[in-house]
């Protein structure tokens, strides 16, 4: 009875503590599996070691009173503890590991193969696309082979400048403009022009395609001027075979006008500075004889206007912009550059006593050359005139747009609320030119 009263003292005198322990043990082991989580796979002989360590743990954290062995059942306990808790981490990491290179090599190929995938894809579809471009042009070319054959036959059957080879040489050029042969395209259709213009007349309505085609192909080419040497013949054309009112001329008229303009702002033809403002002037009196026509015609007849508000609203803004241009080289340009209602010099008589050969005192005069202080004013005054000129010119269409606008039933609201801007713009450009060039000239 005394002895296990005692035993029972020494259970209660020991320390023991199963969540501690196995918080512990399951440290140590995670410790230690993830130390050789890299050769989880390769290794497993390593677990017999761990469990070593594991057991070894539990008993240097169980407390045991001074001179005392340990019972047989506790470390009994600790070895089977520690086995399953080494057990469990190791089961844990190995999870982990397989886990974590599963994702890498997923991560990993995933992007690759899409990558891959989407080249092939790429690949194919550039090879489709070539070989829909090879079985064209092959076409194309056994095309253009049929059509010098036929050609050649019926320029033996009815000559050289028979009608029906105007058609021929036309199609001739569409094909080689197809083939980005634009020699051939332009040879074949000048070819053609020249037959329409032998057949039908130097001002007849068959030359428009083809000279439309052959603005196209020299544009092309950039042989600008080709371009407008065409432009102006397709405008003189227009204006012989329709009246001024009349739809076709207008749209012709417009095109020319675009085609001047572009010419004008980007110098296409590297015009002088001169030359080019003389351009400018030209296209702003074009639009304005169109435009004027359109006004005397209203006021002397009181006839409905002849031109659209459309047609005349895309006028006064083409003619605007070249009036805008004209502004700006005039700003631009040094004062040197207009002409003075003032001589450059001034002659003036200057006298002085001077003693002559015999001793008496004489007065002597003589002329010298000097600056005219008004030679620059009037320089000036020259540039702010021609700039003024061209301000007011600008403020007048901009009247007139706005007139248009408001008289006009045929705008919606969206297409007014755009003109009011592209109105805006164009006066708000007006008024920072006059301002760059008083400042300019307050500074000179």
């Amino acid at each position: 009875m005394r002895k296990r009263i005692i035993y029972k003292r020494q259970l209660r005198e020991e320390s023991f503590s199963v969540d501690s322990c196995q918080n512990a043990i399951m440290q140590k082991a995670r410790k230690n599996s993830y130390g050789t989580a890299n050769s989880v796979r390769d290794n497993r002989s390593d677990r017999r070691k761990r469990f070593l360590i594991m057991a070894n743990t539990v008993a240097r954290r169980v407390s045991v009173p001074a001179g005392k062995a340990m019972p047989g059942w506790l470390l009994c306990a600790c070895f089977l503890l520690a086995g399953s808790c080494a057990l469990a981490a190791e089961s844990n990491v190995e999870a982990e590991v397989v886990a974590g290179v599963d994702s890498e090599q997923v991560s990993e190929s995933g992007p690759v193969a899409d990558s891959q995938a989407k080249t092939a894809e790429q690949e194919a579809e550039a090879a489709r696309l070539a070989a829909e471009e090879a079985e064209r042009l092959a076409g194309l070319i056994a095309q253009r082979d049929r059509l010098e054959q036929r050609l050649s036959e019926l320029q033996f059957e009815e000559g050289i400048y028979s009608p029906a080879l105007s058609e021929l040489y036309s199609d001739l050029g569409a094909l080689h403009t197809e083939l980005a042969d634009y020699d051939e395209a332009a040879r074949h259709f000048n070819q053609a022009l020249q037959i329409a213009r032998i057949n039908s007349g130097l001002n007849s309505e068959q030359q428009i395609p083809l000279l439309l085609s052959l603005i196209d192909i020299h544009q092309r080419r950039e042989d600008w001027q080709q371009v407008d040497n065409l432009a102006h013949l397709h405008l003189h054309i227009h204006q012989r075979l329709y009246a001024e009112q009349d739809p076709l001329f207008l749209a012709a008229a417009e095109d020319f006008g675009n085609w001047k303009l572009r010419m004008v702002n980007e110098n296409l033809l590297d015009l002088s500075g001169r030359r080019r403002l003389e351009a400018a002037s030209e296209l702003s009196e074009f639009y304005a004889g169109i435009l004027d026509d359109e006004d005397a015609a209203g006021e002397d007849f009181g006839e409905a206007p002849r031109i659209s508000p459309q047609r005349q609203l895309s006028f006064l803004e083409s003619k605007t912009e070249a009036d805008l241009t004209l502004a700006r080289a005039i700003a631009a340009m040094p004062t040197s550059y207009f002409s003075a209602q003032e001589p450059r010099y001034l002659y003036q008589t200057r006298c002085r006593n001077v003693l002559n050969a015999q001793g008496q005192m004489v007065r002597q005069c003589y002329e010298v050359r000097v600056d005219n202080p008004r030679y620059y004013r009037s320089l000036r005054d020259a540039k702010r005139y021609e700039l003024g000129r061209h301000t007011r010119e600008v403020e007048r269409n901009l009247d007139r747009m706005v007139a248009l606008q408001e008289s006009a039933e045929e705008l919606s609201a969206t297409d007014r609320e755009a003109l009011q801007a592209r109105i805006d713009e164009l006066r708000n450009a007006s008024r920072e030119i006059s301002r760059n060039s008083t400042r300019s000239l307050l500074n000179f």
